[in-house]
């Protein structure tokens, strides 16, 4: 997708979270929220519709 180009993703440890961003206006497209100290998922934000599923080999997928 176009609005993806120019993105960045980045892992914040100290706050267990997975976030995507424009690198022109450092804007957040998406971000994920985990729990501490485990792999589950407490909170997504996005701007846009999209689908988060784990497939069957443990991979995160995001659909926009």
């Amino acid at each position: 997708m176009r609005r993806f180009q120019n993105a960045t993703m980045e892992y914040n440890v100290a706050k267990n979270e997975l976030v995507i961003r424009d690198v022109n206006n450092n804007g957040i497209f998406f971000a994920i929220d985990f729990f501490e100290n485990s792999k589950q998922i407490k909170r997504v934000f996005s701007l846009y519709p999209v689908s988060v599923e784990i497939n069957k080999n443990r991979i995160l997928e995001l659909k926009f």
